[in-house]
């Protein structure tokens, strides 16, 4: 399979997705801090991601208003941003998507913050919010944007750990998650998740259930 190489973005966008990202990290409201808290993720972890809301749009952003800003970072900075929903509705039936990304955004692996390529292991979760459930529990965390985002070029960059887990969720699009990236990684192992997602296991469960899914 084919892949687009990544482009350098321009200064203009780097200075762009800067300022959008502490834009909205400065609008976040008690609600969003209260829904953030309550998928697994505290003051630190949110201030660490620099998540933001996108309560007053910066020009260019009208069509993301009201919803949760995910910044993609890496050593050069800020190189792209993806938008979640915040509203508890079949999205789909609205007429939208749950996330929505900026327009021309190539595809990346989210790397949580302190993600580190000098550990033993990786954990490849399905989505930016649970890649961030993981990596506040100390895990290394490199999260794909959604069960049908994985891409066989990002096998490269996860190529040299000794152990990667996956975690897809308990479903058929999970199933298929974990068998690609089991296809392009020899190292890469499932992890057993059956209460749901990261995310609702470690509501209904708490973080040690979690932890003690990982295969040893």
């Amino acid at each position: 399979m084919t892949h687009e190489a990544l482009r350098p973005l321009p200064d203009s966008s780097r200075k762009m997705l800067r300022e959008a990202t502490e834009a909205y990290a400065g609008q976040l409201t008690p609600a969003v801090r209260g829904y953030l808290a309550g998928r697994g993720l505290d003051e630190k972890t949110v201030r660490a991601a620099a998540l933001g809301y996108v309560g007053n749009p910066l020009p260019g952003f009208e069509h993301v208003r009201g919803r949760l800003a995910i910044p993609y970072r890496n050593q050069a900075g800020v190189v792209g941003m993806r938008f979640r929903c915040l509203h508890a509705h079949d999205c789909r039936a609205a007429g939208h998507g749950k996330y929505m990304a900026l327009p021309g955004m190539q595809g990346r692996l989210y790397m949580a913050s302190g993600f580190r390529f000098d550990q033993p292991e990786a954990h490849v979760p399905e989505g930016e919010l649970d890649a961030l459930v993981l990596a506040s529990l100390g895990l290394n965390v490199a999260g794909v944007p959604g069960a049908n985002a994985w891409r066989p070029h990002y096998g490269r960059l996860l190529a040299g750990f000794p152990k990667v887990y996956t975690w897809g969720d308990p479903d058929t699009a999970g199933q298929k998650f974990n068998a690609a990236i089991t296809k392009d990684l020899r190292a890469a192992e499932p992890v057993p998740l059956e209460a749901g997602d990261v995310t609702e296991t470690w509501q209904q469960h708490g973080p040690d259930k979690l932890t003690s899914l990982i295969p040893r």
